[in-house]
């Protein structure tokens, strides 16, 4: 009569089965029990000491009774695993002075320790063997190693060991698989490993070509907008120049002109940022204002407008090259004194124009004196003076 074969799934649920029965954690409130029977499992080559059972199930210094509460979780998991014995006899979990060990004579098959075997194998072998055993390695990956348990310290390097097995498998497996022209296995490849590595630019693209070859340019799109929008939500970063460029050639179809969200974002951009305000020609400055006006109301943002304006010393007339100096060295002082998020323009061949975003009367009057004394202490001997005058913006009632 053939031995019969217990069957361990630790990727993903973990659940154990043998023939006709079966028992999962799917459900379970069990987790002390549960987290005992995965550690014996884990380990179950050697005998497992009571110190360490007791470290696992976080039991040290909390529990006055540490050796009693491992004795409990023993018979809560003895009872829990009743339901293999219909096709497994005898004790499943064995106890020998304090230590416990997951019963040696039973034939136990792991599917975590399956996976790595073949993934360590593949690598032995070159083209279709290769690939056969990659791919047998990635059905296998069902979900991280024991996820219910990845707060514990000893769950939390085997996931990042098997996760990362299942990354270099998967990449080797697609670049095989693009030789053959295999797009359909190469995207459900593609999807498996974002399920397990979501921030991976590589798999991204590899997904977006596919489906660009198969002629689903707008699944495509989609796959970099989802991408693009969990890298910025999540990590505050953006998908890698490779990986835009492809999406743009996805959008292309739609025409040469066509602007992609990243393109557009790089036009709008100030590719040199200047500190200091926002020095526009006038016609601009107006659009600016205007657009202050239209939501100044539903804002309630305090926005005032002060002017500065170039004038002879005591009413004495200056000749226009003297006033067009005057003008380069108050926009030197404006430069230097405004905050970024000002903006300014010369309005008149001697008068330049601030808008002041979040600033009071007061507050308005204030900067352009600080603009004045600037000009002031840069230019001593200059022959004329600065005058300022300051009224709100007015709102636009809708």
């Amino acid at each position: 009569m053939a031995e019969k074969e217990l069957s361990v799934k630790m990727l993903g649920e973990i659940t154990l089965s043998c023939g006709s029965a079966s028992v999962s954690m799917s459900g379970s409130r069990s987790y002390k029990t549960w987290l005992m029977v995965a550690h014996l499992l884990s380990h179950r080559h050697r005998w497992v000491p009571q110190e360490e059972i007791i470290q696992s199930l976080g039991g040290g210094e909390k529990n006055l009774n540490p050796t009693g509460a491992v004795r409990a979780t023993l018979l809560r998991a003895r009872r829990m695993l009743e339901p293999l014995s219909a096709e497994i006899p005898g004790d499943l979990i064995l106890s020998r002075g304090g230590a416990l060990r997951w019963n040696p004579k039973i034939h136990t098959t792991v599917d975590a320790e399956e996976f790595e075997s073949l993934v360590q194998s593949a690598f032995s072998y070159d083209g279709e063997e290769r690939l056969d055993l990659l791919m047998r390695a990635i059905s296998i990956m069902s979900g991280d190693f024991l996820y219910r348990f990845s707060g514990e310290p000893w769950v939390s390097s085997l996931t990042a060991y098997y996760k990362n097995l299942f990354v270099e498998a998967a990449e080797e497996a697609v670049g095989l698989l693009s030789e053959k022209g295999s797009v359909d296995e190469i995207i459900s490849i593609s999807l498996k490993a974002f399920a397990s590595d979501p921030y991976s630019d590589s798999f991204c693209r590899h997904l977006m070509q596919a489906y660009m070859q198969n002629g689903d340019y707008d699944e495509a799109e989609n796959a970099y907008r989802v991408f693009r929008d969990r890298l910025i939500n999540d990590l505050g970063v953006e998908p890698e120049d490779e990986t835009k460029e492809i999406y743009t050639a996805a959008v292309r179809r739609l025409g040469e002109n066509y602007l992609t969200l990243d393109m557009i974002k790089d036009e709008l951009r100030e590719m040199s940022p200047a500190k200091g305000p926002m020095i526009c020609d006038y016609s601009m400055f107006k659009l600016f204002y205007r657009a202050e006006a239209r939501s100044a109301d539903r804002r309630g943002d305090a926005i005032h407008v002060g002017v500065l304006s170039v004038t002879g010393k005591d009413g004495k007339t200056v000749s226009d090259r003297i006033v067009r100096r005057a003008m380069e060295d108050l926009r030197e002082s404006i430069h230097s004194t405004l905050r970024i998020g000002d903006v300014a323009a010369s309005c008149s061949g001697s008068q330049f124009i601030i808008l002041l975003v979040q600033a009071n009367y007061e507050n308005s009057a204030m900067v352009c004196r600080r603009v004045i004394n600037r000009f002031n202490h840069d230019n001593p001997r200059c022959q004329v003076e600065i005058r300022s005058d300051v009224m709100p913006l007015e709102p636009i009632f809708f």
